[in-house]
């Protein structure tokens, strides 16, 4: 059969449900793949041989009639470019089933060519996934390792020689319950849908250019055929936009420098990775760009026990809800460039008060809000809050302010 048993279970199922009779599917050697009887499934049907090997447009059997692993039914041949690929039967009188059997015969065309064309679709695409992991992956050592690449690339219609940026893309589904629910399979169908979504998006807005789109680790990957940074940013942002849009789900992304070659395109895929998680972490800007990162990428690096060290260093004594108080206040000021005017009206507090309240914050941390110097330890602060407040709950925050409350 040239679709899975699952595949034409499945075919069964839902044909079943619309006629509401008894359905076999059968592949070339006559054997039942599918049925409405599980107890059938496995075992010979020689009526379907008999139109195999004959070329039968229909075979009745009658109650008569013995035919191995037959019932009473009608059985037509599962035509596809010309070629019998399988049987389809309907057990019944002949008064009771006859009627449908043309009907059920072109329904179970229709849908085995879909999920055939399915499946040749999804090897296409592991192939073209193989191939780009060796690419960016693989050994770069071997040269005539790379004039293999070269080749194949051309043969699947990717030019490897060409600059990229990457991008990657890490899709969360609002209901953390909800993902937990559904199945792989479930889950996959759906990023499949997102992955075919963002391919025509980007054949839109490319002008048939090379971009790439690949599943990677959980994450999608895309490697766009351009050095035009700008561009790429507003793409990103406006694909991100429109999968959180169409598919309600939560989309943070991160994009890469420009690739020139083999190893570029690497290192352009490792930073986009970086700036994704940022962008997960930090929560605000649900895009961020690896050429922007200066203070976060440093952020990034330094190991969770050194970031637990410094704020417990900076807010002494100060229980998580203080610190976080604290954190809107620094926050708002340092948006708003330090301005007493600008940050006690969007506080919608006087100045007066917000005076005092940066007078204090001095009296607790033993740094100065209004002095540049010891507002950058301060603002420091604030990005490491901020870069994880969003995994509380695995305890790299909490454990921290166990020992305060």
């Amino acid at each position: 059969m040239i679709i899975s048993g699952r595949q034409a279970q499945d075919i069964v199922d839902e044909l079943a449900r619309s006629i509401q009779k008894k359905i076999n599917i059968m592949d070339e050697t006559g054997r039942i793949v599918a049925s409405t009887d599980p107890d059938r499934i496995g075992s010979y049907h020689a009526g379907a041989r008999k139109i195999i090997r004959e070329k039968l447009d229909e075979l009745l059997i009658s109650p008569s009639e013995c035919y191995e692993g037959a019932k009473e039914g009608v059985n037509l041949p599962i035509v596809l470019e010309n070629k019998i690929v399988g049987v389809v039967g309907i057990s019944g009188s002949e008064e009771d089933v006859v009627n449908f059997g043309k009907i059920i015969k072109k329904l179970t065309e229709v849908m085995i060519m879909d999920r055939y064309q399915e499946n040749q679709k999804q090897k296409a695409r592991e192939l073209r996934n193989s191939f780009l992991s060796n690419w960016i992956f693989g050994s770069q050592e071997d040269t005539a390792d790379f004039s293999v690449l070269k080749t194949s690339g051309k043969f699947l219609g990717i030019d490897i020689e060409k600059a990229r940026i990457v991008a990657v893309l890490n899709v969360k589904d609002k209901n953390e319950t909800f993902i937990e629910s559904i199945t792989v399979e479930e889950r996959q169908r759906q990023c499949d849908k997102i992955l075919h979504a963002i391919e025509k998006w980007l054949k839109y807005e490319s002008y048939n250019k090379q971009d790439i789109v690949l599943q990677m680790e959980g994450n999608i990957a895309i490697f766009f055929d351009s050095n035009n940074y700008s561009t790429i940013k507003k793409t990103v942002q406006r694909i991100a936009y429109r999968i959180e849009t169409e598919f309600k789900v939560i989309v943070y992304g991160g994009i890469g420098t420009v690739g020139r070659d083999r190893a570029g395109i690497r290192s352009s895929f490792k930073e986009a990775e970086i700036a994704c998680n940022v962008a997960e972490k930090n929560g605000k800007s649900r895009v961020k760009d690896y050429n922007n990162m200066d203070m976060e990428l440093l952020i990034e690096n330094i190991p969770d026990y050194e970031k637990k060290s410094f704020v417990e260093k900076i807010f002494n004594g100060c229980s998580e809800e203080q610190i976080s108080d604290w954190i809107k206040l620094l926050h708002c000021y340092i948006e708003n460039n330090g301005s007493i005017n600008k940050t006690a009206d969007q506080l919608y507090i006087h100045k007066n008060t917000l005076q005092y309240r940066l007078g204090k914050l001095k009296e607790i941390t033993g740094y100065d809000p209004r002095n540049i110097s010891e507002l950058i330890l301060l603002y420091t602060a604030v990005l490491i809050w901020e870069q994880n407040k969003n995994i509380l709950n695995n305890g790299v925050f909490t454990d921290m302010f166990a020992d305060n409350g």
